[in-house]
């Protein structure tokens, strides 16, 4: 199984599985492709990936008193006992991310950030990182397509209107490309 619709799992993974034979199924997350924008998971990501704990700690600490937010520090006790393998440093920031903010807040930190410190613009990111509509159609063809909700929010964190939203948008967009 693959999650997100990457567009890595149908360029990468895909023509190796099926000359092998291996089935697979793509759970798809439609938000992305529908207005070329990044996830707030694969924000965190990318920024993670490209810039050093502890400046994306100082960014978000910077970005969060621009945004009004209260940026304190994180319970470094509680931040290692979540994030156990990680450096003290990077467990702050997941800890942060995951727990300590709001929604709306991680997600308004979050773009900040990712607009200051990632070098691509984010339509274009996301045009490079998921599937098009025309891999979605490919795989569905071939029975290896299902929904990952619209969004890629956390389900068991909505209520039950936010998620059969997610589900029905994801459902549709790919009704609609498939």
């Amino acid at each position: 199984t693959f999650d997100d619709g990457l567009r890595e799992q149908h360029e990468l993974a895909w023509p190796i599985l099926r000359q092998m034979g291996i089935p697979a199924i793509f759970f798809i997350n439609t938000d992305p492709i529908v207005h070329a924008r990044v996830a707030p998971v694969h924000k965190t990501h990318l920024l993670r990936a490209s810039v050093a704990p502890e400046r994306l700690a100082k960014a978000f600490e910077d970005a969060g008193r621009r945004l009004g937010m209260n940026c304190g520090p994180v319970d470094d006790a509680r931040a290692r006992n979540a994030y156990q393998y990680d450096t003290l440093e990077a467990a702050r920031v997941k800890y942060w991310l995951n727990f300590a903010l709001q929604r709306e807040d991680r997600d308004r930190l979050l773009q900040q950030c990712f607009d200051e410190l990632y070098p691509a613009g984010e339509s274009e990111t996301a045009r490079s990182l998921y599937m098009t509509r025309e891999q979605v159609r490919e795989l569905a063809s071939h029975g290896c397509v299902g929904t990952h909700a619209h969004e890629h929010l956390p389900l068991g964190q909505l209520s039950r209107r936010e998620i059969e939203y997610q589900l029905h948008e994801s459902l549709r967009f790919l009704a609609e490309w498939t």
